[in-house]
């Protein structure tokens, strides 16, 4: 419509002039004008009507990647207009093309990096997390504010900054908790130059620094530990010694029974820094959740046969009923054992002499609701004893170091008062936890659930 009437309108100031320059009649004028504008708007109305069409699919294009191209309407110059169509959509799709391959080539490149990184808006919006930051933040989709990856008044402050137009922010202290444990990280906070207009204005770089902390706290604990618990044992060492210097230096009866204070002094000290470097190791990785596999069974066979002669001793038996076919646990198959073997040991020192230690286990699709840590599927091992019992109130303090229900007795043992704080890091580096029931003058039933890495099968049992 557009070109159809300027045109009609140039005819017509044509015919006029014609006519008032007594070229043609009235009638022949009228007549001439009418025949022109039918034959106009019949030529015009195709070209202005694919012009209109181009103009629309051009703008649709622009905004929404390219759109299929219209069907153009027969008449003048269509087939130009047709190939030049085509061309243009060519040039379009291949444009989109190489644009999507740089930008998931991109993406690539960005989730291959160790550290997570976040890309926000100008509006403080998540435009892009790579496969670090997912796994950190978990899965949260583009468009959402900043609050719903991370909660941090100093990070805020540095993002406003940053998008206010100040410098670069680094070194930003902040605490993420996943799976009950603190993972601290230092974030740097950096402007995008040249995005004016654009979705990504800054990017967030995570750097873990949880391994320095850890290591830092570590070097601090072993200190204050080493320090309080082989106090006394050191202290008995040195008694003994000045005693054999002095008055038992000719007595052989006293140099016997010193030497032998001094052999079991020395060997609970070993045992002690032995459990301390254990649990520090432990500690320093608990963060970072283990991806191997365990098959239970043979595991409990192994510790079975390893203990079998300490429960000879007592005249204890251990009794295993496993399935044979019990589904693997997700976890470092050393540590998972030492677990085990902790609690395994635990129960024949301390249960009643001539009893059995039962070793049971099974599997779980749905998390059970006492456990607050682990979720499910998982795998469980009980591990039961006919013993004293443990009073209610000592439950909750069972997994603290050098936490003693019995020291005298403990220490007598050769305990150190650390093994269960192992079993404790252990799981919580696993996800997994440890669940303790006790009746007082019956026994008690500590139970390790881990997160199963395959599904239940049926099958016999371990005897």
């Amino acid at each position: 419509m557009g070109l159809v009437v300027p045109l009609v309108a140039v005819q017509a100031v044509v015919i006029l002039v014609l006519n008032l320059a007594g070229r043609l009649s009235a009638e022949t004028a009228l007549g001439a004008f009418a025949v022109l504008a039918v034959a106009s708007a019949a030529l015009a109305w195709p070209v202005a009507r694919n012009v209109e069409m181009l103009g629309r699919w051009s703008g649709r294009s622009a905004g929404q990647g390219v759109a299929a191209p219209p069907r153009l309407q027969p008449g003048p110059l269509s087939a130009s207009l047709r190939l030049t169509l085509d061309c243009v959509h060519r040039a379009l799709a291949e444009r989109d093309r190489r644009i999507g391959g740089q930008a998931r080539e991109t993406e690539h490149l960005l989730d291959a990096l160790p550290d997570p990184l976040v890309l926000l808006s100008r509006e403080s919006q998540v435009v892009f997390l790579n496969s670090a930051a997912r796994l950190l933040f978990g899965d949260v989709a583009a468009g959402q504010h900043l609050s719903r990856v991370l909660r941090d008044p100093g990070f805020d402050s540095a993002v406003e900054r940053v998008l206010e137009g100040g410098a670069a922010a680094t070194g930003i202290e902040i605490v993420v908790t996943r799976d009950r444990l603190d993972r601290f990280y230092a974030v740097d906070v950096v402007p995008l130059a040249g995005t004016a207009g654009e979705r990504a204005a800054l990017l967030a770089i995570c750097h873990d620094m949880t391994g320095a902390r850890r290591t830092e706290q570590m070097r601090v604990d072993f200190v204050a530990n080493a320090s309080h618990e082989i106090r006394s044992p050191l202290a008995t060492l040195i008694g003994c010694i000045e005693t054999l210097l002095g008055p038992a230096r000719d007595d052989a009866g006293d140099r016997e029974m010193f030497l032998a204070m001094m052999d079991e002094q020395g060997k609970r000290m070993a045992r002690l820094v032995e459990d301390l470097l254990s649990l520090s190791r432990i500690e320093l990785r608990e963060h970072t959740q283990p991806a191997g596999e365990v098959s239970v069974p043979p595991l409990l066979r192994r510790l079975r046969s390893s203990l079998k002669f300490d429960a000879d001793e007592r005249s204890m038996t251990i009794e295993c009923a496993v399935p044979e076919t019990l589904s693997p646990v997700r976890g470092d198959e050393g540590e998972v054992e030492q677990a085990l073997y902790n609690l395994l040991s635990n129960a024949i020192k301390y249960a009643r002499a001539g009893t059995a230690v039962t070793l049971t286990a099974g599997e779980e699709e749905r998390t059970p609701d006492h456990l607050l840590a682990a979720r499910g599927p998982l795998v469980w091992v009980a591990v039961a004893d006919t013993g004293d019992g443990i009073e209610s109130h000592h439950l909750p303090r069972l997994t603290e170091r050098f936490y003693r229900v019995d020291t005298a007795r403990s220490r007598e043992l050769g305990g150190t008062g650390l093994g269960l704080a192992i079993v404790k890091h252990i799981l919580s580096r696993h996800r997994g936890e440890l669940h303790v029931e006790s009746t007082p003058g019956t026994g008690s039933v500590f139970t390790v659930w881990l997160p199963a890495a395959a599904h239940p099968q049926d099958g016999g049992a371990v005897t």
